[in-house]
């Protein structure tokens, strides 16, 4: 080799030493997609036989899955804790109320789409600002509307669910299901077309669990074996689907049992991307040690607890879970008022249906001095 062809050789490594180093130290985008009112395994891989979500389920075997993730039981406050890594307690926001108003806003001024599909609006709204933001790092909150009520899908599924004889309301919320999933699948495909998907996080979960309101013509969505829907603290309200990816960087096609929360979300990305928090502020412990291992402990050894209402409130510590004032949505069974502290043991019942409490008085005690110092911290913050 000449002299001249060494410098061309040292010229081009050290161009490349510099493209690489560059790429390894620029942030990566995330883009977080929250679902509104999903049932708790209405998704192929969550376990549902009956929906078509092949977008999602790709998503899933590309990251990793977990199974024991959990919100708030109602939206508001779900997105108030994934937003500031805090118990809705102490994020300062409980249930709204109201009253129904048009609520549509690009850059603080207010628009109208009148006759126009509100989920086609959000892929382009997010297509465009992916498009003229690829070359820096960004952040993108896709809370699209579905599954919540009004069920709007797309006339090839409410066809395709109808002539598979899937019974009403479900063929209504399937629908709407699977229009969810192709929207999310153009999302993605969007991300691939802009050449972004090597440096992205992508993350999905719902909100809470699936609605019984009367508009969503009383139910719909599948929590599966567990007990409770939307506004219960019975699994079946607050155990949701959450995924994360991010191609290359953390394990592909992976299932993760440990127990996680929605307030995990803020410090395990400030984590991912390189951006210090005053951790000692948040409720919420990065889970990047659980995502990278399958055998790491949960952050939340401790135990966690929940507070909805006036009155209802849930502790849980390892296996074992204490309800107080329990309501089920889902009417699975029958709560009397011997019921108002509700045990189970998670292992051998999780489906709720046993209240143990007066065979363990010890974990009835335990876990409501759990509760009361939760209660109490939150109060002082």
């Amino acid at each position: 080799m000449s002299i001249v062809d060494l410098k061309k050789y040292i010229g081009l490594l050290l161009l490349l030493l510099c493209s690489i180093f560059s790429k390894a130290q620029q942030r990566p985008n995330v883009i977080l997609i929250y679902s509104d009112d999903q049932g708790a395994i209405d998704l192929n891989c969550y376990g549902s036989k009956d929906l078509e979500t092949p977008h999602i389920d790709k998503l899933a075997r590309s990251g990793v899955m977990f199974t024991q993730f959990y919100a708030s039981p109602v939206c508001s406050p779900s997105r108030a804790s994934l937003l500031t890594g805090m118990t809705p307690q102490r994020a300062g926001f409980f249930y709204w109320n109201g009253p129904n108003k048009h609520d549509l806003f690009r850059n603080g001024v207010e628009v109208y789409y009148p006759g126009q599909y509100f989920p086609d609006l959000m892929v382009q709204e997010a297509s465009t600002y992916m498009a003229q933001a690829k070359k820096d790092p960004f952040f993108m909150y896709f809370a699209i509307n579905m599954p919540h009520y009004p069920y709007q899908g797309d006339p090839k599924w409410l066809e395709y669910y109808n002539a598979k004889g899937v019974p009403y309301p479900r063929n209504l919320y399937a629908a709407f299901m699977s229009t969810l999933d192709d929207k999310i699948g153009q999302l993605l495909d969007k991300v691939s077309e802009l050449g972004l998907m090597e440096n992205t996080i992508n993350l999905f979960q719902s909100d809470n669990g699936y609605s019984t309101e009367e508009r969503a013509h009383f139910g719909g969505g599948n929590a599966g074996i567990y007990r409770g829907a939307k506004a219960c603290l019975f699994e079946g309200g607050i155990r949701v689907p959450s995924m994360i990816s991010w191609p290359g960087q953390i394990p592909a096609n992976q299932v993760r049992d440990q127990f996680a929360v929605n307030t995990d979300w803020m410090p395990t990305l400030a984590q991912l991307c390189n951006v210090p928090l005053d951790d000692n502020k948040l409720d919420g412990k990065s889970l990047v040690h659980v995502i990278k291992n399958q055998t790491a402990s949960s952050p939340h050894e401790e135990g966690y607890c929940w507070a909805f209402g006036k009155d209802m409130w849930a502790a849980r510590n390892g296996k074992w879970k204490l309800l107080g004032n329990p309501v089920d949505k889902s009417n699975k069974g029958e709560l009397t008022k011997d019921d108002a502290l509700f045990l189970v043991d998670l292992e051998s019942d999780p489906g709720e249906m046993k209240n143990i409490s007066k065979l363990y008085p010890e974990k009835v005690e335990e876990l409501n001095k759990q509760y009361q110092q939760w209660l109490s911290h939150n109060k002082n913050k």
